[in-house]
């Protein structure tokens, strides 16, 4: 126990390594119950050793309840962990989905082009790779306005949508 204690009182936090999560505050006060239910016991074993008494009134002992309260605050800290890896994990593929996706379009952005040519350079197969160029945007930007060219351009990638959802 009180090398369990050691350990906790000095494990550090994956985030912050000054303060403690939640996660290993309860991890802490279930070792701390566990090991003060032992040493209450080697203090109540030890005052009926030392007074020669097997009082009945004296004999309990809290060990299965520090074992108790040990096992529900382990249970809670397992909880803990896996919420926030599970938060975590969301969280990751959020961010991935908003590198990958252009904001504009909704189609796949440079980022997840490029991966996608990496994985085809290593690829044995064949494919075949079409280039689109949308002419005179330049012209309709600077004739009507950005957001003239930004409605343009959505409307080419929902017609691209169209045509990839019927195949």
């Amino acid at each position: 126990c009180v090398v369990l204690a050691a350990i906790t009182a000095y494990y550090p936090s994956k985030k912050n390594p000054h303060i403690w999560s939640h996660r290993d505050q309860f991890l802490a006060a279930g070792i701390f119950a566990l090991l003060f239910s032992g040493l209450f016991e080697v203090f109540r074993y030890n005052i009926q050793k030392f007074l020669h008494t097997s009082n009945h009134n004296f004999s309990v002992t809290l060990i299965p309840l520090g074992m108790i309260v040990f096992l529900i605050l382990m249970g809670i800290s397992f909880v803990l962990d896996r919420f926030e890896e599970t938060r975590e994990t969301a969280e990751r593929e959020m961010y991935k989905k908003i590198a990958y996706t252009d904001t504009l379009t909704g189609l796949g952005s440079r980022l997840e082009a490029e991966e996608a040519f990496r994985s085809l350079d290593t690829s044995t197969d064949t494919y075949i790779m079409v280039s689109i160029d949308l002419n005179d945007l330049k012209k309709t930007n600077d004739t009507y306005g950005h957001l003239m060219g930004d409605h343009f351009i959505i409307d080419f990638a929902k017609a691209i949508q169209s045509e990839k959802q019927e195949e």
